[in-house]
């Protein structure tokens, strides 16, 4: 199983970056991965624009095209996700990652002699057990690990043909990317971007969850205690309302994820409406940091990150 999850990885960049030649990022996330796209989408305008300023989300009546196409020449290389360190490498968790067009073609394009490379042959290939070897040595056991290794090994070829020769490695925290139930745990809070493990039922409570958390907040002027559970208290009821409407086609109810309804106003950055979305799209920052072993010398981590 983990060996085909690593060949659907390939087989997914493979596709990605011949079927969608004009697109600067391709995207990989798990079926049970929630993601706040407006957050994103913001967070990856306000990168890609230098941080010079955060453009506001687009406007409801503009949702159905793009106001902000990214010039494909301009768009700088990006590795963007949840990033750990393994051996000489960072890697992005599987759970959802971003990276751009030109690094998937440098861990999917032919070696100077021609042969493709191993990890391709590899994702083309049914299993077979008499392979273990090169699937140990390639660490294709797990799929996010594989692809970092790759680019880690595709990195001079990438910086020679990336937008100002460079990679960034853009690394999200716990409090923006993490886990709902076990593993990389966080509860769901304003600053979450990306879920894992979410079921069905909890998309639409995570939904709902951020269109109305900041008028939690916005209603904690008489103690935030009592605003928490008011918020709780109205959250159970629409559980139970949709619960009831959606039926049993739509599976998770019983267990909700959990989240903080009211956030801290004077730790947490100010916000725009995405009025098609009815969500807030907080101002976030990053900061630059470098890790020499692991061959980062261009990154931006997210605040907060636990």
């Amino acid at each position: 199983v983990e060996v085909g999850m690593s060949q659907k990885l390939i087989l997914w960049l493979a596709y990605a970056y011949h079927a969608f030649r004009d697109v600067p990022f391709i995207i990989k996330g798990d079926d049970d991965s929630y993601m706040k796209v407006p957050q994103f989408l913001s967070d990856v305008r306000y990168v890609m624009g230098g941080m010079q300023a955060r453009p506001p989300p687009p406007p409801a009546h503009a949702a159905s095209r793009s106001t902000y196409a990214l010039d494909m020449g301009r768009a700088e290389c990006m590795y963007w996700g949840s990033m750990h360190a393994f051996w000489n490498a960072q890697f992005n968790t599987g759970m959802t990652f971003m990276l751009h067009h030109l690094l998937a073609r440098v861990v999917l394009e032919p070696r100077p002699n021609g042969d493709p490379p191993t990890a391709v042959l590899l994702a083309v290939r049914d299993f077979d057990p008499s392979l273990s070897r090169a699937y140990h040595t390639l660490v294709y056991h797990h799929e996010d690990i594989l692809l970092g290794l790759l680019i880690r090994n595709a990195l001079r070829r990438a910086r020679d043909i990336c937008p100002n020769n460079r990679v960034w490695f853009i690394k999200e925290g716990l409090a923006r990317f993490h886990d709902l139930y076990r593993g990389d745990y966080h509860v769901v809070t304003w600053s979450t971007v990306v879920a894992h493990r979410c079921t069905p039922a909890g998309n639409y409570y995570l939904h709902h969850f951020f269109q109305r958390e900041h008028y939690a907040t916005l209603a904690s002027s008489g103690g935030k205690r009592r605003a928490e559970r008011a918020a709780v208290a109205q959250a159970a009821e629409w559980v139970a309302e949709h619960r009831r409407t959606m039926g049993p086609e739509v599976v998770g109810w019983d267990a909700m994820p959990a989240v903080q309804w009211v956030r801290n106003v004077k730790r947490t950055p100010a916000y725009d409406m995405a009025e098609a979305d009815g969500v807030p799209v907080y101002r976030i920052e990053y900061k630059y940091w470098v890790h020499r072993f692991t061959a980062v010398d261009d990154g931006l981590y997210s605040l907060p990150q636990n």
